[in-house]
């Protein structure tokens, strides 16, 4: 058995822990295996951190290291456990892993990977693979095994089909219905979307080429408000194959108000606007921007559907919204619905029950469109102001 040491003493603050691995038996044939380091951004999941360090080293292929990089605040060094951040790292420290912490770090998330991914290349070779979890996500049991074997097919980055975890009241499950819809939608393509920031899994290899295409050598763009998008863009804009499949699966959190939850779709929506404005139109990016501009389009069909039914009513009374009136306005309504609770069966009979009663679910979607047009106006104002929680300022 032996110990490896941790090869980053450039933090201000860093706390070394064993590695452990077993070392083979004498006499088997030994083949160099690929080493796989998972990297941990964290900042102030103390109460979920323990939940992800548990489902990485239940993995049926543990990672060879596994950082957890905390972010505490400048004026928390001096008492390391006292602040949250302290807090976190107290809890991290429980586990085998090593823990590192920067200080004054003012980019956020993507600063925080920056830091680690700077250091940690130098050491990788070309078929070594980084793996990074949010601190409050939780990857399946398989997911490791599941995303190096996609790489073998030739896949430069593998990113996660993510669900959403129980709890959160209504607004909860209308996300955990959310998810399973767009996990649907992402696996069943060749092509990611997106590589999420609740997992994935990219080679040496195509973050060095990743850090070479950037002025500032760096992984991650720190003006990117959706970092995780921009470097899912930036990838395919290389040339390498990206794939978020059904089996790379991981469990993440809901946001439990409204105004948490308003505030990261903005955040997530108002970022996409900016990456896809940013690069502009190629074959990587069509596709992407025929989507927006249709979901845009989409949206107007509401408040027609609305106003046609209010003038309806005044005209006719209750026969003119009798559905049986309008039978094949009254089919097509009934074909979508039945089409999207069959989506969010994943998520659970309740899921599929709520989709079934039609309100919650448009109440919902009105909502993400009133998002959705607030962040083209804050696209189109040029106003932007990104913070580590949820989403941006509200």
């Amino acid at each position: 058995m032996t110990l490896a040491r941790d090869p980053l003493d450039y933090l201000e603050r860093t706390v070394l822990l064993p590695v452990i691995r077993i070392e083979p038996e004498p006499g088997l044939e030994v083949h160099r295996p690929r080493k796989v380091v998972a990297v941990i951004p964290a900042h102030n999941e103390v109460a979920q951190i323990s939940e992800t360090l548990a489902a990485i080293y239940g993995q049926t292929r543990v990672p060879d290291e596994v950082y957890v990089c905390t972010d505490t605040r400048p004026h928390d060094v001096q008492r390391w456990g006292h602040a949250e951040g302290g807090a976190l790292a107290e809890v991290a420290a429980r586990w085998p892993v090593i823990l590192t912490c920067t200080v004054g770090n003012l980019d956020l998330k993507a600063g925080n990977l920056n830091r680690i991914l700077e250091r940690l290349l130098p050491t990788l070779e070309d078929g070594d693979v980084v793996m990074g979890f949010d601190a409050d996500s939780v990857p399946g049991p398989k997911f490791v095994a599941n995303a190096l074997r996609w790489m073998d097919h030739g896949y430069g980055a593998v990113g996660a089909t993510f669900h959403a975890r129980k709890g959160g009241g209504v607004l909860g499950q209308l996300q955990r219905s959310e998810f399973a819809r767009f996990a649907r939608h992402q696996h069943r393509k060749r092509k990611c979307d997106v590589l999420s920031g609740t997992g994935w899994a990219i080679s040496a290899r195509v973050l060095r080429a990743v850090c070479a295409s950037r002025p500032d050598g760096q992984v991650y763009d720190v003006r990117a408000v959706v970092e995780d998008f921009e470097l899912t863009v930036r990838i395919l804009r290389l040339g390498f194959k990206a794939i978020a499949p059904s089996d790379c699966r991981v469990i993440t959190d809901v946001m439990t108000t409204i105004r948490d939850w308003i505030s990261q779709r903005l955040r997530w929506q108002e970022g996409t606007l900016r990456v896809l404005h940013h690069y502009g139109w190629s074959h990587v990016t069509r596709e992407m921007i025929v989507r927006q501009i249709l979901t845009y389009l989409f949206m107007l069909a509401t408040p027609l559907t609305v106003g046609y039914l209010i003038w309806s009513f005044m005209l006719f009374g209750l026969r003119g919204i009798d559905p049986a009136n309008a039978p094949l306005y009254a089919i097509g309504i009934g074909v979508v619905v039945l089409e999207q609770a069959w989506q969010s069966r994943k998520a659970g009979w309740r899921s599929v029950v709520m989709t079934l009663l039609i309100v919650p679910d448009f109440l919902y979607s009105v909502a993400r469109q009133l998002v959705y047009i607030r962040a083209l106006y804050r696209l189109i104002r040029k106003k932007t102001q990104a913070t580590w929680g949820a989403g941006t300022s509200l």
